[in-house]
């Protein structure tokens, strides 16, 4: 019943994702002015931030997909959380912590790593989004590799900056390369900010 249900959100979104691409399209092929719909694409945001679900809370962190907003305190050494619309906000406390992946399509992701400890070998954590922006809290005293892409937005790893389109940000702790226990976050971001501290 569950896999039924993020299989029927999958659709819907995936739908209306191809519904805007094809106006986009027509609109760029001079059929129809997508300009004109821009109300229709405000009405339907404005409906789903009144139906959506707010401020879920998973206590069995490690694993979940969803919809609305999610705050998730994860102390499982491997972390998969994916959300669909909303933000997602993971505080991970594994004193074992071995990596994962953190995907929204339509939402901000915050992550803090401050109280982590890493499990033996390189350990990567990839966080992405399509529609919104990333925080992340690194952690201190563990070598650090970040390797950061954006199409449009603004980027600080640290203290390095870059704005604009199309910009990359490769940060490297100087005890990375020699180090048998670290940490290599790759973000990646489509329309949206990046901070890292």
């Amino acid at each position: 019943m569950v896999q039924q249900t993020e299989r029927t959100r999958g659709f819907f979104w995936g739908g209306v994702l191809i519904f805007f691409g094809f106006l986009l399209l027509l609109d760029q092929w001079d059929i129809i002015s997508f300009g004109d719909l821009w109300p229709l694409a405000i009405i339907a945001v404005g409906v789903w931030m009144i139906l959506k679900p707010h401020h879920t809370s998973h206590k069995h962190p490690g694993f979940s997909h969803g919809m609305g907003d999610q705050h998730v305190n994860a102390d499982t050494s491997k972390i998969h959380y994916t959300n669909s619309m909303g933000d997602l906000n993971v505080t991970a406390n594994s004193a074992n912590f071995t990596g994962g992946n953190i995907r929204t399509t339509f939402g901000s992701v915050k992550v803090d790593l401050s109280a982590i400890r890493l499990a033996e070998g390189e350990q990567l954590l990839e966080v992405g989004t399509t529609f919104g922006d990333i925080k992340i809290t690194a952690p201190t005293g563990i070598p650090l590799m970040i390797l950061s892409t954006n199409t449009a937005g603004d980027m600080k790893v640290f203290e390095e900056k870059r704005s604009g389109f199309k910009q990359e940000v490769v940060f490297q702790t100087p005890d990375y390369d020699a180090a048998t226990t670290r940490l290599k976050i790759v973000t990646s971001q489509v329309f949206g900010d990046l901070k890292v501290w």
